[in-house]
């Protein structure tokens, strides 16, 4: 594991981050709760909020809550880190049915637990929905707890499904086929049942659940064991290897650098209406993967060549030939992504480079 946070390059990055101060002063002494916090988006927000802690006074800092399942790992990812101070770990597991676990109140939850790793959804697909699912339900269960909390639910692009002949960008409101049946479903479809246990709460109980749906997120944070596309060519221009691609590379995808991602969790977090979804993504950053790919090799100086993917692999592969999100709404209420692709591109090999 790269010891991301010793790395000058990574603390830049970390930063460089565009975050509006008045955002800040919302968030000024607050608890604040992080599932899938040793994930590519989770562990780039620890790491900014313990960054800005240092120059924070002590009334003013964070005071971060992140259950895990692997402590240990944890331990690793984030040092100096542990059971006390203004970074509490403890060990828990949060999609275990009939068995949630009582967590400590937090001002504000950032819900961003759950597989979306392709071959998870391959080989443990039952694990991927218990995950996506019982976990969104164990936290908002926490935020309905905690009167005044607020809580961002972090979703994928991918309940848009197929989409509709002729559609140029997934709008909130868009809704397409998913087929149920298809094992690869397991995530779009969790992930769906999800965002309507956000709506539902909001309605019934009045709990302050926004719906972030990320779009292709890629960065230096990723972690050695993701499968997905970006992550392999990045590990691999980083090794000064070859970008294997295990397909044509056709299907246009929306990208978006890991710490505008954050950023605009975090004014969600602070602006985001409750029970409403906005999609995360760069209106600049449209490409097909074949092109992301071949970008990256130019960045890194190697070759861009064709592979053949396994079985497992193809079936996590999602099948949508066109996922380009619309950032209209999210853009309206004050966020714009800062960082163009050339630039995510290039800052994320200098990181994974050291």
């Amino acid at each position: 594991m790269l010891d991301l946070w010793s790395l000058e390059s990574y603390r830049r990055e970390l930063d460089r981050t565009s975050v509006k101060e008045e955002v800040w002063k919302r968030m000024y002494g607050k608890k604040i709760l992080i599932t899938g916090s040793t994930g590519m988006i989770g562990s780039f927000l620890v790491d900014l909020l313990r960054r800005k802690n240092e120059e924070l006074s002590p009334a003013d800092r964070f005071f971060l809550i992140l259950p895990v399942r692997n402590i240990a790992y944890a331990k690793k990812r984030f040092p100096g880190c542990g059971e006390s101070g203004e970074v509490k770990l403890y060990q828990t597991d949060l999609a275990c049915i009939g068995q949630e676990p009582e967590l400590p109140a937090a001002d504000y939850i950032f819900a961003g637990a759950g597989s979306a790793d392709p071959k998870q959804f391959a080989e443990n697909p039952v694990g991927t929905m218990e995950s996506n699912l019982f976990g969104a339900i164990c936290l908002l269960e926490a935020a309905r707890k905690s009167p005044g909390s607020r809580m961002v639910y972090i979703s994928t692009g991918e309940v848009y499904g197929s989409g509709g002949a002729g559609t140029e960008e997934f709008k909130e409101t868009d809704a397409f086929y998913v087929n149920s049946m298809d094992v690869r479903s397991c995530y779009p479809n969790s992930k769906r049942a999800a965002e309507t246990f956000c709506a539902v709460y909001h309605k019934q109980y009045g709990t302050e659940a926004v719906v972030g749906r990320l779009c292709y997120i890629y960065g230096p944070t990723a972690k050695d064991t993701d499968s997905r596309s970006a992550a392999q060519f990045f590990r691999n221009a980083a090794l000064g290897q070859d970008i294997v691609l295990k397909s044509k590379g056709e299907q246009i995808r929306s990208y978006c650098y890991v710490s505008d991602a954050v950023s605009a969790l975090l004014h969600l977090i602070v602006y985001g209406s409750g029970g409403e979804a906005y999609n995360i993504s760069d209106s600049g950053g449209s490409s097909s993967i074949r092109e992301f790919a071949e970008a990256i090799a130019r960045e890194a100086g190697v070759n861009c060549v064709y592979g053949i993917a396994e079985e497992t692999e193809k079936a996590g592969y999602s099948k949508v030939p066109r996922a380009v999100q619309s950032p209209c709404k999210i853009n309206s209420i004050g966020w714009e992504a800062s960082v163009s692709l050339a630039d995510g591109i290039r800052k994320t090999i200098q990181v994974l480079r050291g």
